[in-house]
């Protein structure tokens, strides 16, 4: 090869590898994106109420009376940024079973597993003590579920598919649902909420 070609080569190569170092999109970080339970813009099946005053809910507001299977809700999430998001759901039952739910997101299941979550008993209902739980959503193997968001409005649905009840309430499943947050992967969960800092049921921005 000779030395002009050798060094167009090179050229396009050193121009090259800039090109697509520089489009490498950065890692979005520190972001909470946070839907209150309460704001809720459809459902069927059901009639949900919002209650106010349970021990560190968000806003001091959550949703109860979501007891019956196939009793679905609707959310809009407004993301901010293009990127990558894990979901956070903070709730609370007494019940000594799973309560199921699915998980949607326009319409569609991002990962298999969210065609059934399963939600542990977390003690109580926050009557005059804290018994939220933040459950970050995940496949079988236990690995947290990546979901690969657009900018924009999305439309979260979730729908009561009962419980592992096997007996007379295998066809109700009530939870408490205080919020629904889409956070960055460097973001601890528990860290967001910061109460003693920040006055019960207020919400810390991510840090």
């Amino acid at each position: 090869m000779s030395k002009k070609y050798l060094f167009i080569a090179l050229a396009v190569s050193i121009i090259s590898a800039a090109f697509f170092t520089a489009a490498k999109p950065k890692t979005l970080e520190n972001t909470a994106v946070v839907v209150e339970a309460e704001n809720y813009v459809k459902e069927s099946g059901g009639q949900l109420q919002k209650m106010e005053g349970r021990t560190a809910s968000s806003k001091n507001l959550c949703i109860a009376y979501w007891n019956d299977k196939d009793h679905w809700v609707e959310w809009v999430v407004n993301i901010p940024k293009t990127g990558e998001y894990k979901v956070v759901i903070r709730y609370c039952h007494n019940k000594n079973y799973l309560g199921l739910r699915d998980f949607m997101i326009d319409g569609k299941y991002s990962n298999k597993d969210l065609k059934s979550i399963g939600f542990e008993s977390t003690g109580g209902l926050s009557r005059g003590q804290d018994d939220w739980k933040n459950l970050i959503l995940k496949d079988k193997k236990g690995n947290d579920i990546i979901f690969k968001m657009r900018k924009g409005k999305h439309t979260i649905r979730m729908k009561n598919l009962g419980s592992t009840d096997a007996g007379k309430e295998a066809d109700r499943s009530p939870i408490n649902l205080d919020l629904i947050a889409f956070i960055t992967p460097d973001v601890i969960p528990d860290k967001i909420f910061d109460f003693k800092t920040a006055g019960q049921g207020e919400l810390l921005p991510a840090k």
